[in-house]
């Protein structure tokens, strides 16, 4: 099993790295031989709220295209992997992680 934390510039780019993971435009989340969580933009600071619940401040975005990508022993996973490790991210603090905290 491999997980690899994504961030590209645009969606567009991810689907030029990732084509085995769409079909018909659409993002291919999970097979036999592999799991995607398609994030998108994520927010690095969240924003500030009075009382009332008035943004006194707005949350700050990283609007570049984020995801998390599960391989389990997919059959072209060295390929996919050498791929993606220009986009490769491994925050500290990760907003999204697949659940059970492996990974």
């Amino acid at each position: 099993m491999t997980d690899l934390m994504l961030r590209f510039d645009t969606e567009a780019a991810a689907a030029a790295v990732l084509p085995m993971f769409r079909a018909d435009g659409q993002w291919l989340t999970a097979s036999h031989d592999h799991g995607l969580c398609a994030i998108g933009p994520v927010v690095t600071t969240p924003a500030v709220v009075d009382a009332s619940g008035a943004i006194v401040t707005p949350a700050v975005m990283d609007e570049r295209w984020h995801a998390n990508l599960r391989l389990l022993d997919h059959p072209d996973e060295a390929a996919i992997v050498a791929a993606c490790e220009p986009y490769a991210v491994n925050p500290p603090h990760p907003a999204v992680v697949w659940a059970g905290g492996e990974g």
